[in-house]
């Protein structure tokens, strides 16, 4: 369904990511990563070698909402966490991130994590999910007291408040395992159905 103010979305039933900026690492659009649709973005992880795709849809927004789908197919994450997906500005300073991870004790969970205008990176708690497919949105403004909303299964779980984000103009995002993994990490994870607007709830 189109949502009021949409900047980019791709359910990759195309069967490849063509409408993508780009692509880096070992992704591929498949059937088996199908979390809506018939395709679906798969990357397949093997230590610290990202996984993504890009999109420079963003025009230097100063209010972005984005969802996809995301299944971790109990994908190891060895003792860290890595991101599933951020936004950067034109300079390539990673502005907010979605992170997950896989605990010591198997529970698969995801947070959200947004940067103020001094660098200092606020994060939320971190959410248990289910090893199925999920909708994970997050909400991110520009604004001398902005906030930060993380959002799964179209139920706002947090949303952190009172941030200066002044300044900061969101022109570039990535879809996929891109930054902070490690060498333990192991896995496939499967991502759909993206959408992306000029901060517009779009849940489900």
């Amino acid at each position: 369904t189109p949502v009021s103010g949409t900047i980019f979305s791709d359910g990759f039933e195309a069967g490849n990511a063509a409408v993508w900026a780009s692509s880096t690492g070992p992704i591929s659009v498949t059937n088996a990563a199908a979390l809506s649709g018939n395709y679906g973005l798969q990357a397949v992880l093997s230590g610290n070698t990202p996984g993504y795709v890009v999109s420079n849809s963003p025009a230097n927004e100063l209010n972005y909402n984005a969802r996809f789908y995301f299944n971790p197919n109990n994908t190891g994450t060895g003792t860290g966490q890595h991101d599933i997906f951020s936004g950067s500005n034109s300079a390539a300073k990673v502005l907010f991130r979605v992170q997950y991870r896989k605990t010591s004790t198997g529970v698969l969970q995801v947070r959200g994590l947004v940067v103020d205008i001094n660098s200092v990176t606020t994060s939320t708690n971190w959410y248990t999910i289910s090893n199925a497919a999920h909708a994970v949105e997050i909400s991110w403004h520009s604004a001398g007291s902005a906030s930060f909303s993380l959002y799964i299964d179209g139920t706002v779980k947090q949303t952190l408040s009172g941030l200066n984000t002044s300044g900061y103009l969101l022109k570039q995002v990535r879809l996929g395992p891109s930054a902070s993994l490690n060498s333990s990490t192991t896995g496939t994870e499967y991502f759909d159905n993206f959408s992306s607007t000029r901060g517009t709830f779009i849940g489900l």
